[in-house]
């Protein structure tokens, strides 16, 4: 949690520098050791969504540069939209969507979807959250916004289901 905090200044930075003016949050996919990077490692995937939501309105000067929209991946179940992170065009079905403003009773259109990793070494002692941006003038790629080297704890070792021991 303080890790991306400490980022989320700089995210924010980044984002307006990028042009985005209305973000949204996808979940994130986790990878532990050498095992393949997945949306349903635990429910850290999703609360991960909601953390770096919470982070970026958290550090917001001018909410009118930078709208925050929720609910993205449920507005996409709905609009049924397959693949999103490997295929172009099913980003393009979520920036042809309307997602509910975080502030205010509105919807808008995303110019900007954020996602990512959180990479945990094998022994588990350290990750790493890979931050990315699909921006709707380039959704064929993404651009990393940060890379956020921590320990881990015993909150995130539990956020993931995983036993540990204290020393």
């Amino acid at each position: 949690d303080l890790a991306v905090k400490k980022k989320a200044p700089d995210l924010v930075g980044q984002l307006q520098k990028s042009g985005v003016k209305v973000v949204g949050v996808l979940p994130f996919r986790i990878q532990v050791g050498d095992a393949k990077p997945s949306f349903e490692v635990s429910t850290l995937n999703a609360e991960l969504t909601g953390l770096v939501e919470n982070a970026l309105i958290l550090n917001l000067t001018d909410r009118e540069e930078l709208t925050l929209v929720r609910d993205v991946a449920a507005t996409a179940d709905r609009a049924k939209v397959g693949d999103w992170l490997s295929d172009p065009k099913e980003r393009d079905k979520l920036f042809a969507a309307e997602f509910r403003c975080a502030w205010g009773s509105g919807k808008k259109k995303v110019d900007g979807l954020v996602t990512g990793d959180l990479k945990l070494s094998k022994d588990l002692a350290k990750a790493t959250l890979t931050v990315e941006l699909f921006s709707a003038r380039e959704p064929e790629k993404s651009r990393q916004l940060a890379a956020i080297d921590f320990k881990t704890d015993a909150a995130l070792l539990t956020d993931l289901g995983r036993d540990f021991n204290l020393r």
